[in-house]
C-alpha cells in the first residue's frame, strides 16, 4: 500500500503544485457496483473496451483507489474514472534503450487524442524524465483567457512508449468562462494592495511568477503567484486569490 499511496499523492500534488506555480471528468463510468459490508468493495468497469473487475484499496483526498489483478490502480471519484497508474519497478537503463522525448510525446498524443476530442486546446505545462523508472511524464493544462486552469491531464510513458499512468482532473469545468472579461487594472491594484496589507513598507519589488484559474465552492478565482524582494534582502513567494465571480 505504501507504494500505491506514494504514487497517488505524487500525481495529485505534483499537478497541483505545477499549475499553482507556473465537474466533468474522464468519461468512462463504472458499469456496476457490488456492495460488501455496506461499502463499495468491488467494481466492474469497462476500461477502453476491456471489462475489468477491480477491488477497493483505500481513499486519498476524496479519490477512491481500486486495484486489479495486475496491480494497476484506478482513481475513481463519484463513480467517474479519473485515470490509472500501472505498477512500476525501478529498472536499469542502458544507453540507447530509451525512446526520445519526441517519441514519447508522439506516443502520448496518440493515446490522449483517441480519448479526449479537444486535446488540441490543452497546453504543455511541464515535462520530466525519471531515470529510476525510465519514464517520461507530461502535464497539460486547458488554457482559458490565456491562463492555465486546474483542468489538467497528467500522463507518463515507459521506455518503450507504453502508457504507465494517465490522470485527468476538472475536465470541462472552465469552458463556460471562455468569454468572461478580466480587468487587468483591478488585478494589479488587488496584488499591490494585498502585498501592502501584509508587508507594509517592507517590499522593495514585486515579480509575478504565474496565474492559474481555479474554482472553490462554485466560485471562480485567479490564483496569482508573486515573488517579493524585501528591503532586508530576503526573497519570498506569496499566493494571492483574486475572486472573479
Amino acid at each position: 500500500r505504501n507504494r500505491m499511496k506514494r504514487n497517488i499523492i505524487f500525481i495529485i500534488i505534483l499537478t497541483t503544485i505545477i499549475l499553482i506555480t507556473s465537474g466533468v471528468t474522464f468519461s468512462v463510468k463504472a458499469l456496476n457496483i457490488e456492495t460488501v459490508n455496506d461499502k463499495k468493495k468491488i467494481k466492474h468497469i469497462d476500461m477502453f473496451n476491456n471489462d475489468k473487475i477491480i477491488n477497493y484499496s483505500y481513499t486519498y483526498d476524496n479519490i477512491d483507489v481500486y486495484v486489479d489483478e495486475q496491480k494497476t490502480e484506478y482513481l475513481i471519484k463519484n463513480d467517474e474514472i479519473l485515470g490509472f497508474i500501472k505498477k512500476a519497478s525501478k529498472v536499469k537503463i542502458q544507453k540507447n534503450s530509451v525512446i526520445t522525448k519526441e517519441q514519447a510525446m508522439d506516443c502520448i498524443r496518440i493515446f490522449i487524442e483517441n480519448r479526449i476530442s479537444n486535446f488540441g486546446n490543452y497546453t504543455l505545462v511541464t515535462e520530466d524524465y525519471n531515470e529510476n523508472y525510465g519514464e517520461f511524464s507530461f502535464v497539460f493544462s486547458r488554457k482559458i483567457l490565456g491562463y492555465n486552469t486546474m483542468d489538467i491531464i497528467f500522463i507518463a510513458v515507459d521506455k518503450e512508449g507504453k502508457v504507465n499512468a494517465f490522470y485527468t482532473s476538472n475536465m470541462g469545468e472552465f469552458e463556460k468562462y471562455n468569454n468572461i472579461e478580466i480587468d487587468e487594472e483591478n488585478i494589479s491594484n488587488f496584488v499591490n494592495q494585498s502585498i501592502t496589507d501584509r508587508y507594509s513598507e517592507q517590499v522593495q519589488s514585486i515579480c509575478e511568477l504565474g496565474r492559474t484559474l481555479k474554482k472553490e465552492d462554485g466560485r471562480l478565482f485567479l490564483e496569482i503567484i508573486v515573488e517579493l524582494s524585501l528591503k532586508d534582502g530576503k526573497n519570498i513567494a506569496e499566493s494571492l486569490s483574486y475572486c472573479i465571480e
